[in-house]
């Protein structure tokens, strides 16, 4: 299903999921041992660590309004092509870090850099594809996405049991590279030669929150994402600290997750499209709250495994 709407899908589109294919293989490869790698490589405690990523998170937040003010106006290939070639520098530089100053900062500006992809990305798909069809082609994007992150931590896995994290980010530079290589010879600008830029500030985003059942999902995704932030800071310690993993054990636990919204995506969307979304939010959240409660029961590998599953179904 998903090959039969690539092959009648526009060029630039098989490019967009080609790429975000390639992307988050970098992505996937770094962010099941970044935690680690700041705790055990670089010395620094599990307080700054939590630093760093909040570091991260924030810079991001102001980079993606940006980064749509930035494809509408100037289009969405500069853009697009800008973030690839920087987060490649940035990943790159991981590798040299080693002190927490230094680390703090890098993170801000891979953030940033990083975070102005995504809007771009997205203003694309919508420029190529029918509102009709846009869920289904999101859902492709998201399975091109998770599949990368299914490759990137197993291929991590084996070079933390063999060589060492620092080397994830070298490897996660080159794929960077080659995934901006591929997009400057291979993508189109989207944006309609007719489009009028609209005329989008800071202050008309933050006054979206005046339409409360907006401001209330916004809330609640919080909420949720808030919970998946302990799956990138605290689980990655608590999984080899407190219960004994090997430190690329943990990044199997990404390979299943993915693998399981690479496998269930589709079929997933075109069923839940039948119910309420409001059922199948509360639903949706109920199950990841107890996927996370039962962590606190976890023994060993299989059982915190079966958390992560319950998680990732929620």
């Amino acid at each position: 299903m998903v090959f039969e709407r690539l092959r009648s899908s526009p060029r630039t589109f098989k490019v967009l999921v080609a790429s975000a294919l390639i992307e988050n293989i970098a992505f996937g490869l770094i962010i099941p041992y970044l935690t680690l790698y700041m705790i055990l490589d670089l010395g620094i405690s599990e307080v700054l660590s939590g630093v760093v990523l909040m570091t991260y998170t924030i810079a991001g937040m102001p980079a993606m309004i940006l980064g749509g003010m930035l494809a509408d106006k100037f289009g969405r290939r500069p853009v697009l092509m800008a973030s690839l070639g920087l987060m490649s520098v940035t990943m790159l530089m991981y590798f040299f870090v080693s002190d927490f100053t230094t680390l703090v900062i890098l993170a801000f500006v891979d953030s940033f850099v990083g975070s102005m992809y995504m809007p771009a990305a997205n203003a694309m798909l919508a420029d190529m594809i029918p509102s009709k069809e846009r869920p289904a082609a999101f859902s492709t994007m998201r399975i091109a996405w998770n599949s990368g992150i299914v490759i990137g931590p197993a291929i991590g896995a084996f070079i933390v049991a063999s060589a060492s994290i620092r080397v994830l980010f070298v490897l996660g530079a080159a794929i960077l590279a080659v995934a901006f290589v591929f997009n400057f010879l291979l993508i189109r600008e989207t944006k309609p030669e007719d489009a009028v830029p609209e005329d989008i500030t800071f202050r008309k985003v933050i006054g979206v929150a005046s339409d409360r059942p907006f401001l209330l999902l916004c809330t609640l995704t919080g909420i949720l994402w808030f919970g998946f932030a302990q799956w990138l800071s605290v689980l990655p310690v608590y999984s080899t600290m407190d219960l004994g993993l090997e430190d690329y054990e943990y990044g199997y636990m990404f390979i299943v997750s993915s693998f399981m919204v690479v496998v269930g995506q589709l079929p997933v969307t075109h069923y839940v499209v039948r119910f309420r979304r409001s059922s199948v939010l509360f639903a949706g959240h109920v199950i990841v709250a107890l996927g996370f409660s039962l962590i606190y029961f976890a023994v060993d590998f299989w059982s915190l495994l079966t958390c992560v599953i319950i998680i990732t179904l929620g």
